[in-house]
């Protein structure tokens, strides 16, 4: 390709101009240090090369060699430093000097050895190795701009060159004023004339000698130019030398023919050059551009490969045939946590890792030309024993020539230790978790895409009627009924198309079983496995099935089916959802009979036995049996064939194969109304509790059907007065929007029936009932569930008024709640009622003081926290003086009203704390919690005493009254309760006999209790 054939010209010739001039440098040193004048000068022309000369010209060779390999750029760049620094220091140092006299020593080199060998370099030299340092230094960037200074610099040391060497040919000496030909020695400027070829020509691919060696227009030009600027300085200074040197050439004419033939000659060379790198771009540019592709994609290619070497997660180490690491990357070197990259090359494998099953496996490897694979191989770095085992997946592989011979061995490692300790974890929690999926009573598996049974409990292999290793890798729907499969398999692979899971309701072999499947996702978000939890949940079907016979009958009951009806509902709902032979109601008839009122299952003729033989509920052989028991002792009677009891009717049971009776009693209102019975061809049927419970709910729930029927026939009986009753009744909609009210319903709330109809019972809420109280009553009448509660409403004129209402549910003729029935019965009074008389039991009713019960209730309330508390109490004891004498002169009228006012001055002196009761008559208590002392009793006593008197106008009368106070301490005085009303008692007579109108404390060194 032409760029290729380009770029390998211009290596070979700046090769070439490297080794020529190292050539040359190495023979003048040489020359410098044996004496050996003639190496000096080389073909003696002009003075001798410098020693100094030599020497940069060795180094910038070396720069200029280290160049081509891109290895090295730090050298190179260093070595170019030195030569740029040596120059210019040099061109300042003969500035100075010719300025100032100045002591030479960079163009000494620093030496002060024999003159010989220190002999200074020539100033054009000097200036040859500023532009050369630059030159090298810039070339160590690739950037294009420099490349562009670089050779720039290096085309004016080639002018230098070219001049000091035409000047020492011709021996011109000076062309004119201050113009030196002779600058430097002919060596030297020969050594800077391939230097600066070798840079103009080292980056072919950058610059001018990209240009030069293009076909393009750039290419012609420069060909042009290049000449030009070499040749014309060339052509003044022959005619320079023509002017000076006439003598020795002859006259003008032949220094004018000799300049014109240099002339020539210079661009002869040039025309030579310029068509040979024309027929050479002619072969070459042809396919310049798809070679710089190419030359493009491969330098991508190495970049990419060097990324993907140097990036990989994995640890990669590349050797040869004796096992010497040639290369790792970093993560090879960092596994080792001690070393790097630099220190495995040249190290040998097992040198430093010895092994001699792996080096048998290398030497396999090498000989064989296979790879080798190991998963999970362990290895123990050496010196690194705290690290413990890691684990590797290995991938050795030979690397092989053309010719299929192995050249070396590609190790390639991945550490798998963590993966191998989740394993060794994963294995522990694959024994938790099928432990916990053991002890669940649901069946749990995981199926693949497949169907196949990946995992799956004891639980769920046992109802497949199998062990785990027996389900696991078998197909899951090869174990089910094709019924099941037909359902179930759909969906399975709907869950691994759309990563939905799925809920699932069915069937099998008499158990009800609700399933729920999930998706189990990889890491890359792929559906690899169905998770499914099987629970069973026929109790619970059954529980719900019943919960929906209880509201069928529940709906039968509002739309008013007769009784008995209603009862042969109940028993063939029921026979067919528990499975029994067998379901009777027998109703309680006052004479002692019990008579069949429904009956149903399969042996239902089994009713004629009962009917022949006989069932009755008193004490003769009939009334012995389950269902007598039931009636007359009202509980649940079980009983087997073998019981005596059964006997009356064993014979007959016997033919039909039933083997147990149950017999629950209805009892409605407190009263047994009858025994709901059934019978079963099993023997242990009945032995269950749960069983027992179960049919006893029913029971309950049969006998709540039946209250509402009673009911429901009292309303039909009753309906044509709805409208008129006394409790208000309004119907809504499923929205609860009301559609419908009577006449009670107005006159209990104020709304009239334009204010009402469209609206919800919401206009009747107080904010009594908590928003929980509502969602309850909406969940259960939802759920065509009657609801009664007594709640606190509001009338329209927002006083409030309290209702025991009841909603029921309507359903249409799909069984869809349309409607509910709300009654209203105003409980207002009777709740005032019982709040009064609750309030009269605990209170005076003559002056709202607490009674003598409260009074003690709340003595016995304030010692406990007194003592709890470690304070101390008080109780007075009032006793109204010459109160009698008020009676018997003004009456008992003002007697009372006298109380009244004694009540409110009392409690007006006292803590609303505290506690003020009359005991009766006259007799009045005030009980004080937290007394600090004595005094503070006396304090509260004296403001009784001080507010007896003011005198008392009562009825017209101005009376005058006082009291005698007696006072008791708690603990001081006593603990006891009764004893500490004693002694407040005791010091209140004290007090009477001392004057009365005052207060006395208990003594207790005056009295015993």
């Amino acid at each position: 390709m032409a760029a290729t054939a380009a770029k390998t010209f211009s290596s070979r010739l700046t090769a070439l101009a490297c080794g020529l001039t190292a050539l040359l440098s190495g023979l003048v040193l040489l020359g410098w240090i044996f004496e050996i004048p003639a190496l000096t000068t080389f073909i003696a022309i002009g003075p001798p090369a410098p020693f100094p000369t030599a020497f940069l010209l060795l180094l910038a060779t070396g720069a200029l060699w280290l160049l081509r390999l891109p290895r090295l750029p730090q050298l190179a760049a260093l070595l170019g430093a030195v030569v740029l620094i040596l120059g210019v220091l040099g061109l300042a140092e003969i500035w100075l000097g010719n300025s100032s006299g100045i002591q030479e020593k960079i163009t000494l080199l620093f030496l002060s050895t024999p003159t010989h060998v220190a002999a200074h370099m020539l100033p054009h030299a000097v200036l040859a190795f500023a532009f050369l340092g630059a030159a090298l230094l810039l070339m160590t960037s690739n950037g294009v701009g420099r490349s562009y200074v670089a050779q720039g610099f290096a085309l004016a040391v080639m002018v230098l060159a070219l001049q000091a060497m035409i000047g020492m040919i011709f021996r011109g000496g000076a062309i004119s004023a201050g113009v030196a030909v002779s600058g430097m020695a002919f060596p030297a400027a020969l050594g800077f004339l391939l230097l600066g070829v070798g840079i103009l020509f080292l980056r072919p691919e950058h610059g001018l000698a990209e240009i030069l060696l293009s076909k393009g227009p750039g290419g012609a030009l420069l060909r042009f130019i290049v000449p030009v600027v070499l040749i014309v300085p060339n052509g003044l200074v022959l005619m320079a030398m023509a002017s000076f040197h006439a003598d020795r050439f002859g006259d003008g004419f032949t220094v004018a023919v000799l300049a014109l033939v240099w002339v020539s000659f210079v661009m002869a060379m040039f025309f030579i050059l310029g068509i040979y790198l024309n027929r050479k771009g002619e072969a070459l540019v042809l396919s310049e551009q798809r070679f710089r592709a190419a030359a493009h994609e491969l330098e991508f290619t190495n970049q990419l490969m060097e990324r993907i070497f140097s990036n990989m997660h994995v640890s990669v180490a590349y050797l040869d045939n004796e096992f010497n690491f040639i290369r790792v990357n970093e993560n090879y070197a960092a596994a080792d946590q001690q070393r790097t990259t630099e220190f495995f090359v040249g190290k040998n494998h097992f040198q430093l890792y010895p092994d001699a099953e792996n080096e048998t496996v290398f030497r396999h490897v090498l000989e064989s030309g296979e790879p080798y694979i190991a998963y999970a191989k362990p290895f123990e770095y050496p010196g690194q024993s705290g690290r413990g085992v890691t684990y590797w997946d290995w991938n050795l592989t030979p690397v092989k020539e053309k010719s299929g011979k192995v050249d070396g061995l590609l190790l390639t490692l991945a550490d798998v230790t963590e993966r191998k300790q989740a394993e060794a974890a994963l294995q522990v929690s694959e024994a938790r978790s099928r432990a916990l999926l053991n002890a669940t009573a649901e069946t749990a598996m995981l199926l693949n895409e497949n169907g196949t049974v990946m995992a799956i409990n004891e639980i769920g292999a046992k109802r497949l009627h199998r062990s785990v290793d027996e389900v696991v890798g078998i197909n899951f729907f090869a174990l089910i009924p094709p019924e099941l499969t037909r359902s179930r398999q759909p969906l399975v692979q709907q869950l691994f198309q759309t990563g939905q899971p799925f809920h699932l309701k069915d069937e099998w072999e008499g158990i009800a079983f609700e399933s729920n499947a999930y998706p189990v996702f990889n890491a890359d978000g792929q559906v690899v496995a169905a998770a499914i939890y099987a629970a069973d949940v026929t109790e619970r079907v059954q529980l719900q099935a019943l919960d929906t016979l209880f509201n069928e009958i529940d709906q039968q009951v509002l739309r008013g089916l007769p009784l008995p009806s209603l009862l042969e509902f109940i028993c063939v709902e029921v026979a067919h959802l528990l499975g029994y032979q067998f379901v009777w109601i027998g109703r309680k008839e006052p004479g002692g009979e019990i008579s069949v009122a429904a009956c149903a299952g399969p042996e239902v003729n089994f009713r004629f036995e009962l009917e022949k033989i006989g069932v009755r509920w008193d004490e003769t052989p009939q009334g012995h049996g389950p269902a007598g028991l039931t009636i007359r002792l009202g509980q649940t009677q079980a009983f087997r064939l073998s019981d005596p009891g059964f006997k009356p009717w064993r014979e007959s049971a016997e033919r039909f194969g039933l083997k147990s009776i149950i017999c629950i009693p209805l009892i409605i209102r407190g009263e047994v109304y009858g025994a709901f019975s059934l019978y079963s061809l099993h023997e242990h049927s009945f032995d269950d509790p749960a069983t027992v419970q179960r049919l006893g709910m029913i029971a309950g729930r049969i006998c709540v059907a039946l209250e509402k029927a009673m009911d429901q026939q009292q309303l039909r009986l009753l309906g044509t007065a709805l409208a008129s009753a006394g409790n208000g009744v309004f119907i809504t909609d499923r929205r609860g929007h009301i559609q419908w009210l009577n006449q009670s319903f107005t006159r209990l709330t104020g709304f009239s029936p334009q204010e009402v109809l469209g609206e919800t019972p919401r206009i009747l809420k107080s904010g009594k009932q908590s928003a929980d109280y509502y969602q309850k009553l909406w969940k259960t009448i939802t759920a065509g569930e009657v609801w009664s509660s007594e709640t606190i409403e509001k009338r329209k004129d927002g006083s409030e008024f309290t209702v025991q209402q009841t909603i029921t549910p309507i359903r249409d003729a799909a069984e869809e709640v349309t409607h509910f029935i709300s009654i209203l019965e105003d409980i207002t009074a009777q709740k005032i009622t019982e709040a009064r008389i609750q309030h009269l039991a605990h209170y005076d009713a003559l002056t709202d003081l607490p009674n003598r019960a409260l009074f003690y209730d709340r003595l016995q309330q304030v010692l406990v926290q007194a003592k709890r508390g470690h304070i101390s109490a008080a109780l007075m004891f009032l006793d109204l003086d010459r109160f009698k004498s008020v009676n018997d002169t003004l009456g008992h009228h003002i007697g009372d009203l006298l109380l009244q006012e004694v009540a409110s001055r009392i409690r007006a002196c006292v803590r609303e704390s505290d506690t003020v009761a009359r005991l009766g008559g006259d007799e009045f208590t005030v009980l004080l919690l937290q007394v600090a002392d004595r005094e503070s009793a006396a304090i509260v006593a004296r403001k009784i005493i001080a507010a007896f008197a003011e005198p008392f106008v009562l009825g017209g009368h101005e009376l005058q009254s006082s009291t005698s106070i007696g006072i008791a301490l708690y603990p001081l005085d006593t603990e006891d309760c009764d004893k500490l009303v004693k002694c407040a008692d005791s010091a209140m007579y004290e007090a009477k006999q001392q004057g009365r109108n005052r207060y006395c404390f208990f003594d207790a060194s005056s009295e015993s209790l």
